[in-house]
Order: structure tokens, then sequence, then C-alpha cells
């Protein structure tokens, strides 16, 4: 059995290297900002023993889930772990707004047919329905830094962990 001290220990580690690997696997699928920063987690005390989390901004959630098209018969989100993660549209498309400096730092400027530059709100709307209709394939950067760093915790908090899992997200 482990102490308060190791299991605390072992679970600061485990978090601190998920993190490490999830932000890497963001970065690699080009994502930058915000969404890298807001991934960490937290681990507080309680009278059974510890409360250990990961957070970040919902978009990253989506983006390591998928999110299922309005239009699409491909089920983008599925189980991953036994954990449901049915992220889908349904009736409200994505806000354009929200791509506009995400366009500019891509450096997307396309051109209509005379050779004039297409508005930023026209291609906004055009990757906003884009998304809502066909959804976001999943990226799985924490899902897969997750999976890797669990094996390498001690076996009693792994198989704690695991239930705690299961009794959270379990159908």
């Amino acid at each position: 059995m482990l102490s308060n001290e190791e299991a605390h220990k072992a679970l600061s580690a485990f978090g601190k290297k998920v993190v490490i690997r999830a932000r890497r696997g963001f970065t690699k699928n080009r994502f930058t900002g915000k969404g890298s920063r807001s991934i960490s987690y937290q681990i507080s005390k309680n009278a059974k023993g510890f409360d250990f989390y990961f957070k970040m901004l919902p978009y990253v959630w989506f983006q390591d889930a998928g999110v299922k098209g309005a239009k699409s018969s491909k089920n983008r989100s599925k189980y991953i772990n036994g954990i449901k993660r049915d992220f889908k549209y349904t009736n409200k498309m994505p806000p354009p707004r929200v791509f506009d400096k995400w366009q500019v730092r891509k450096g997307i400027a396309p051109r209509d047919a005379q050779g004039r530059f297409v508005k930023r709100s026209a291609i906004n709307y055009a990757i906003a329905r884009s998304i809502y209709l066909y959804g976001i394939r999943p990226k799985l950067f924490f899902t897969k830094a997750f999976e890797k760093e669990i094996k390498f915790l001690p076996d009693e908090l792994a198989e704690g962990f695991g239930f705690d899992i299961e009794n959270m997200f379990g159908d």
C-alpha cells in the first residue's frame, strides 16, 4: 500500500508527464497558444485520498475526441478507453467569428474569378459550415498521452484510478 506522500508524488509525476506529452501532441497537430497552455492537471486532498483531474479549454476536448457532423455518416467520436465521448453537431453551427484569427494566422486568402480577395467573413462562414456538416476528425493527442503514461503508474494507483474513471464516465 502506498503512503499518501508516495501516492501524491506518483500522481504529480503522472500529471506532469501527461501534460507535457499532450502539449507536444497538440503542437504537432499545428495548434498553438491558449489551447496548449490550458492543458493542466490538479491534485487536491480529500477524506478518502486525492482528487485528480485534467483541465483544458472545451474546444481542446473536442479536438482530441473529434466531433461528428450533422450530415456526415462517420461517427467521429467514439468510446476511447471505455469512456464514451460522443460530441455531435445537431442544430447549431460553430460561430464563424472564432475562425477569423485562425484564418489570418494560416494565411488563407482566396481570390474570386476576377482576382479580388474574398471577404474573410465569407471564408469564416464556409469553414464553420463545413465543420458543422462534416465534423472534426479526432486528433487523440491527450488520449494517447494519457494511455502511454498510465502504464507507468504504480499498479495500486492505476487500478484505483481506473475504477474511478469507470464510475465517473461509465454508462
